[in-house]
């Protein structure tokens, strides 16, 4: 039952074009599930969204916690404004969400006491290697199978992919506020602003760490301001 309840779709919007008929362009992958099972994740997620919230604030804005995304730009700015000598780095993971090891996210996701209850659903919905069909004419069988990562699309996916991460995001942001800077994290997409002989060490540290949980920094689109 849950083999064909999870199986996906899979969507491929262009993030950006090929600069010219040799070069690849950008392709974010999203694998779309099935009505039924979205509503369901939905609801779960929408459900828990306090204890999401308790758990993943100030570190992680993406789940729970409303208006996220304009609360951690405007921290940034404002970071950046009282120290005009400090650097922002902006953290890209490549194909975050398809890496990240299902066994770690369920592993910390049972260590949780309040969001512990979502460890079946989770367990059910991702102990199979899943069927992938591609959204063209016929909605084809493509010739690979979803075997570990988050299926992005689905609501329980970020939810997911930010407890695997956490831990590390969480002393990543605790390296940099002892100089008084700090990590936020929008999902995968994280930023990490301080003093630049802080940072950049840091980060490197960081990057080691989500290895072990299957993640990798892309270096090549990783970005600094100061």
């Amino acid at each position: 039952y849950y083999a064909v309840f999870t199986a996906t779709k899979m969507v491929a919007p262009i993030n950006s074009p090929a600069i010219s008929p040799d070069t690849i362009p950008d392709v974010r992958p999203i694998g779309v599930g099935e009505c039924w099972r979205r509503a369901i994740h939905s609801a779960a997620i929408e459900d828990f969204g306090e204890q999401f919230a308790d758990h993943f604030w100030p570190q992680q804005v993406a789940v729970g916690i409303r208006s996220g995304i304009s609360i951690l730009i405007s921290r940034l700015r404002a970071l950046l404004d009282e120290h005009p000598d400090w650097v922002l780095v902006r953290i890209d993971m490549k194909n975050a969400y398809n890496e990240i090891r299902r066994a770690k996210v369920l592993q910390r996701l049972e260590s949780i006491p309040h969001l512990r209850a979502l460890a079946p659903l989770f367990w059910a919905t991702h102990r199979h290697n899943t069927d992938v069909f591609l959204a063209t004419a016929g909605l084809p069988l493509a010739p690979l199978q979803s075997s570990e990562g988050v299926q992005q699309g689905d609501a329980i996916a970020s939810a997911g992919f930010g407890i695997g991460i956490h831990p590390e995001v969480q002393e990543l942001d605790a390296e940099l506020s002892r100089a008084g800077g700090a990590a936020r994290f929008d999902m995968d997409d994280g930023y990490a602003i301080g003093p630049a002989g802080l940072v950049f060490p840091a980060i490197l540290r960081f990057a080691e760490q989500v290895a072990n949980l299957g993640c990798e920094l892309q270096f090549s689109k990783c970005e600094w301001y100061c």
